[in-house]
């Protein structure tokens, strides 16, 4: 019985062990909110882009996986009118108030790069925005820029159409409420995530 008894106490202090130790690595890394940022181009009328972004990107990295979190509420266009009608009738906010961005990054490189070095990498990736989910692949460029802290940007524009994502009637929408002949249909997209190494 004792011997029983002292198996028993090895075997949950072992548990008790390895969820400690599972929960102080619960996060790798985290997506800093002051150093990441996403940017898309629209045009309006086929010859006049304007650059816009949404201001707040959160997420981590954990075990090789990505998960960034993008509030559509925060998009800023520079017109006060144009951000509530973006988040009115093309995102559509209150029904669908943030976009998920998944992707496997393998986690060996961001242990392997030193200060200064990079990686160009093709990363395929999931897209959830307004209800949809689209399966895309992206050139990014990794580079760590000190201890602990990890750049990861689009090389390229990435190339959205409105259509895979059910945006198509907010879009005509807006160009009715702004009086414009046309808005594409097609934007391009780039991203920078800053990472920083949980301590």
């Amino acid at each position: 019985m004792n011997h029983f008894l002292k198996t028993v106490k090895k075997q949950c202090l072992a548990l008790c062990i390895m969820g400690t130790a599972s929960l102080s690595c619960s996060a790798d890394w985290a997506v800093d909110p002051s150093g990441s940022s996403v940017h898309f181009v629209s045009i309006k009328n086929n010859i006049i882009g304007e650059a816009h972004q949404f201001n707040t990107v959160s997420g981590d990295y954990l075990n090789g996986q990505l998960s960034v979190e993008i509030s559509l509420a925060s998009v800023e266009t520079g017109i006060a009118i144009r951000n509530e009608r973006m988040q009115e009738h093309l995102f559509e906010t209150q029904r669908f108030p943030k976009a998920s961005i998944r992707a496997n990054i393998d986690k060996k490189i961001a242990k392997a790069l030193k200060t200064g070095q990079k990686r160009v990498l093709d990363v395929p990736f999931t897209l959830d925005l307004h209800g949809h989910t689209v399966e895309l692949t992206a050139k990014v460029e990794v580079v760590k820029l000190r201890k602990g802290v990890l750049s990861v940007n689009t090389i390229s524009p990435i190339m959205l159409s409105a259509t895979d994502f059910g945006l198509g009637a907010g879009i005509a929408t807006l160009q009715k409420l702004a009086g414009l002949t046309s808005i594409a249909t097609s934007v391009p997209v780039n991203a920078t995530l800053h990472l920083i190494k949980k301590k």
